[in-house]
């Protein structure tokens, strides 16, 4: 029983900073996760809730709508925001004879919790953290918006491969494009300390 206290003690003490940095991240990713999603519905122009669960969901939901259906359009493909959708979150693009449905998951709100946590519990500077941050958090709204543009480009030509599209290859993409950006941050910040000890 002591051999095995002794090498938890040891796991832990050997691999300090890897803890604090899981355990820092954890905190920040709970942390980001209430603050993103408390309940303070938004009121549409009528004065009754809009079906919006926060304003930052309702930013982030126009921030992704708006760009993709003049996007669409100029692609020849008729697009158009729906909001009136009472008793149920999100927003809709109508393509005609295809709709779907924009909820927060779909704005790339986890994404960026993943990443935002990974990236301000590392171990290194504030300005080396803030700036990650800063060329994150736009790379994958980028990255998100294109998965759209191609998810509604799918949704109007091939509404059966819709959901495959999007449930599957589209969230691996957006999965590995995040290890992929955090990679990277990890490898400038080596690569910036090698710089500066030589």
């Amino acid at each position: 029983m002591k051999n095995i206290q002794a090498k938890v003690i040891d796991i832990f003490s050997n691999y300090k900073s890897l803890w604090i940095w899981i355990l820092s991240g954890l905190g920040i990713a709970i942390f980001l996760q209430i603050l993103t999603h408390l309940n303070i519905p938004t009121i549409g122009p009528d004065g009754t809730p809009d079906g919006f669960l926060n304003s930052l969901e309702r930013f982030l939901a126009y921030a992704t709508a708006v760009p993709l259906t003049a996007i669409l359009n100029l692609f020849g493909i008729n697009a158009s925001i729906e909001t009136a959708f009472r008793g149920s979150s999100g927003m809709f693009i109508n393509l005609g004879d295809f709709k779907f449905r924009i909820i927060y998951e779909c704005t790339g709100i986890y994404a960026w919790i993943a990443y935002s946590a990974a990236t301000l519990a590392y171990p290194t500077s504030i300005k080396n953290r803030l700036l990650g941050f800063a060329i994150g958090i736009p790379a994958i709204y980028i990255v998100n918006l294109i998965r759209f543009i191609f998810l509604g480009i799918i949704g109007a030509k091939w509404p059966s491969a819709f959901e495959f599209a999007h449930a599957y290859l589209w969230q691996i993409i957006i999965i590995g494009f995040v290890v992929f950006l955090f990679w990277g941050f990890v490898s400038w910040i080596a690569k910036n300390s090698l710089t500066q000890k030589n």
